[in-house]
């Protein structure tokens, strides 16, 4: 057996997308040269499939994103297709919210102004879109592959975000089921968190219902420490009505916490913001649902929040979940389940917790350990980011690097084992191309969302013009490209790199840097039995991200194989004036790689073997949940 043989992923569908497309073909054909020619097609298209589309891309102009990835079956042929959402800019550039034109356009979809946000289901293949549709606002959550919701056999999506946006539809047809306008106690300017899908069915219609969070008003400056209590809510999975009453954040506090399931009868919940103490705390089910005010505090902070969902897991394989908690002081604290006590904690005096950790076992010892990024600074401006690997163990660190940009994405984690023993690699986004000693001064403020958002106060602090000149370098486009890296505790590997859109009179010039705050998925798009990485980053005009009049935003989707066997150079680059048209320009990426040196290093595969089902592939986890499953 070849080494690039030893890692494919077992997958009895492979080249099941050529066999299904012209199966019709091959039945109905009686003659034998018709079989043939219908045979040839088959094999091309199906080594297509195979061999061209290692990796690909689709631009949103005009749009950001912030949406998380989910990888579906959405169109039946066996393969992973690509849900997400974008957010197009222009409604709020222009503010076309105001425009008698544009609300008409709204009420005539029957979704609420700006009606801004679009949820696509795309081909994972190809990256053709299969269909879209409108909502609110901007999408940061999704989950799919949990409830089916119209009873009719297969499992739908509920995706929520920014503004109160809540909506539940069909992935296989991106046919609306139901929206927020059925939410009483929906506040307009508050965000909807990741949906939890409940273990009982509250309203006695036959389906299980939804727990969600509601909170987080992006209006209110950082430094007042004042804010409204945030909620939970029950949602009716089957019509999206609200189900009693809200029931609001014990400490008055507010929220940006997805709730948590915990032994199937806890709700895991935290309170407070970026300059809000806050906590996290544990409730029943029965008290949510009969609103008595009955709690236990697992994790206190006094300046900052609990803003990131801890993680779920059986540490020490007794039997009895423990959690992982990230404050965003920069505390890491593993809680044992059994004494709700601190197995460890770690502080990171001057660091921010932003990302989600990744959970793995990455130094073979059969525990799982974690992998974390912390930003230096505060909110809103940070100076560089760490990426770090914490023994599960001990607390301790195993591994570390440095990067001079700070990092808002969660890893995911690409389990793996090496002479039968687990080792898992992780994959991560990092922006700029060059490690430098000195750090970066990040520069821009950062906001919330994609543009500010309704009622943010303008952040006018060194606002630079879209006219003004300023040196266009390759340390200028080294700060403007993203990275993706494939790296376990022993070596790193380049995997791809996504350019922004690029300036035609410089070919080592962009007016963009990127705004990453979308996390990734990994799955098998196009049937080779091999692992591909989705992601989508969005990429915004440099040194405006504050100034409204100026702000303008491109996305882009992009697919990269992760065969760890291959040393191959995976890059998506093109112009500015051509993204609507063109996905890649090969003649720039020619021009490129002659110019820029790139990384040429493989993982050591020896031994090394990709398992099939993975736990960690997208945000929160395979089921959405952040609960760490080892096996599936």
């Amino acid at each position: 057996m070849s080494d690039e043989e030893e890692i494919l992923i077992p997958n009895e569908q492979l080249r099941s997308l050529g066999k299904s497309r012209f199966a019709a073909c091959c039945v109905t054909c009686s003659l034998l040269i018709t079989s043939i020619v219908c045979a040839i097609v088959i094999y091309l298209t199906s080594n297509r499939a195979v061999s061209e589309l290692k990796y690909d891309s689709l631009w949103f102009p005009s749009t950001g994103s912030e949406s998380c990835i989910r990888l579906i079956d959405i169109n039946g042929d066996g393969l992973d297709d690509v849900i997400v959402a974008v957010t197009e800019v222009t409604a709020i550039t222009n503010n076309i919210q105001h425009d008698k034109n544009h609300s008409s356009f709204c009420e005539s979809i029957n979704v609420e102004v700006p009606c801004s946000g679009i949820v696509y289901g795309i081909r994972g293949y190809d990256f053709t879109i299969l269909w879209s549709f409108r909502v609110k606002t901007s999408i940061f959550e999704i989950v799919c592959d949990a409830i089916d919701i119209n009873n009719d056999g297969h499992r739908d999506c509920i995706g929520a975000g920014r503004q109160g946006t809540l909506v539940a539809f069909d992935p296989r047809i991106g046919k609306l089921l139901w929206h927020n306008n059925k939410i009483k106690s929906k506040h307009s300017l508050w965000n909807f968190y990741n949906p939890l899908i409940l273990p009982v069915d509250v309203d006695h219609d036959n389906i299980n219902d939804i727990l969600i969070s509601h909170g987080g008003n992006p209006t209110i400056p950082s430094e007042v420490h004042e804010r409204n209590a945030s909620c939970l809510l029950i949602i009716s999975s089957r019509t999206g009505n609200q189900i009693g009453e809200p029931f609001w954040m014990p400490d008055g506090k507010e929220t940006y916490m997805s709730p948590i399931l915990y032994n199937n009868s806890t709700i895991l919940f935290g309170t407070g913001g970026e300059t809000v103490s806050g906590g996290l705390y544990g409730i029943s089910i029965e008290n949510i649902i009969k609103q008595n005010n009955y709690y236990v505090t697992i994790f206190q902070s006094f300046e900052k929040g609990v803003m990131v969902p801890p993680i779920v897991l059986d540490i020490d394989h007794d039997g009895i979940d423990d959690i992982l908690v990230s404050c965003f002081d920069g505390t890491l604290e593993l809680i044992n389940g059994k004494t709700m006590k601190p197995i460890w904690t770690r502080i990171f005096p001057g660091f921010e917790f932003y990302a989600s950790p990744g959970p793995g076992d990455f130094n073979s010892d059969s525990f799982v350990d974690f992998m974390i990024i912390l930003n230096h600074g505060e909110w809103d401006r940070y100076n560089y980011s760490e990426i770090l690997i914490i023994d599960g163990l001990t607390g301790e660190t195993i591994w570390i690097k440095n990067n001079t940009f700070g990092e808002f994405s969660s890893p995911l984690i690409l389990q793996m084992t090496k002479n039968g023993k687990y080792q898992d690699s992780f994959i991560y986004q990092q922006r700029g191309q060059i490690f430098e000693k000195n750090h970066s001064n990040t520069s821009s403020i950062l906001f919330h969302g994609i543009g500010l958002q309704d009622g943010e106060i303008y952040k006018n602090e060194n606002l630079v013009s879209l006219n003004t000149n300023y040196s266009c370098d390759q340390f200028t486009l080294n700060g403007s490209i993203v990275n993706i890296y494939l790296t376990n505790i022993e070596e790193t590997r380049l995997i791809g790199l996504i350019y922004p859109p690029m300036n035609k009179e410089n070919n080592l010039c962009s007016d963009y840097e990127p705004m990453e705050r979308s996390g990734g998925a990994i799955g098998d798009l196009n049937g080779d039995g091999i692992f591909d990485i989705v992601d989508i980053t969005t990429f915004i005009t440099k040194l405006t991200s504050h100034n409204i009049e100026n702000f303008v935003a491109h996305s882009i989707l992009t697919r990269f194989s992760l065969n760890i066997n291959k040393i191959e150079i995976q890059i998506v680059a093109n112009y500015q004036k051509d993204i609507s048209n063109k996905t890649i320009d090969q003649n720039l990426i020619n021009l490129l790689k002659e110019k820029i040196s790139f990384p040429t290093k493989s993982i050591n595969n020896k031994n090394l073997y990709i398992i099939s089902k993975q736990t960690w592939n997208s945000y929160l986890g395979r089921l959405s949940d952040s609960h760490y499953y080892r096996n599936i």
